[in-house]
């Protein structure tokens, strides 16, 4: 039984595919969603959520698979130095070990920036507005594991988003509230999976 492709997947398989039958050297590496300053996340959701327009979607057993920009840009820098050889026809996986579901993320930033929880909209209405790729795309149910670069001595700097995101709305100034707020239960983590 094979899943079916969602996502970037339908663009992203084909591609892959072709490269790999063109007998070019190539390596391939993957992200969780990207998350702090800069791009889409600095630039468009934290303000939309600062300022009350952004809504979350998805249910529950959605989760979103994340990975801080400094360790998605660590990690290439880590690839890049293993050379050519090392690395050719190899595939990394560069996330986090902590699938969130956006209650629980968009909930923590709200909470430091000193704003209201974001409210929720059906997957097919944000469908309408963001695209249905990039919605699939940003909420994942797949299980994963993370491929920390073949290499015992490469950790992240963040682990989990509750590291990541409390210094990502520090850096692009939003972050308002210093403490955290208490979380009932352990963490969800996807090692094992």
């Amino acid at each position: 039984m094979t899943a079916k492709a969602s996502g970037f997947n339908p663009i992203g398989i084909p591609v892959r595919r072709l490269i790999e039958q063109s007998g070019i050297t190539a390596s391939f590496v993957y992200f969780g969603t990207i998350y702090g300053p800069g791009g889409v996340f600095g630039d468009a959701i934290f303000p939309a959520l600062a300022s009350g327009k952004w809504k979350n979607f998805g249910v529950g057993a959605d989760r979103m698979i994340l990975t801080h920009v400094d360790d998605a840009a660590r990690g290439l820098v880590r690839i890049a130095g293993f050379g050519a050889p090392q690395i050719a026809g190899k595939t990394y996986v560069i996330t986090d070990a902590d699938p969130v579901d956006m209650e629980a993320f968009f909930g923590l930033a709200a909470h430091l920036m000193g704003v209201a929880k974001p409210g929720r909209v059906p997957k097919w209405m944000a469908s309408l507005v963001a695209g249905h790729s990039l919605i699939e795309a940003t909420l994942r149910a797949t299980p994963f594991r993370p491929a920390y670069l073949d290499s015992p001595d490469f950790d992240l700097i963040y682990p989990s988003y509750r590291q990541g995101l409390p210094l990502a709305l520090q850096a692009l100034g939003l972050r308002r509230v210093v403490s955290e707020p208490k979380i009932h239960g352990a963490p969800t983590v996807a090692q094992g999976i």
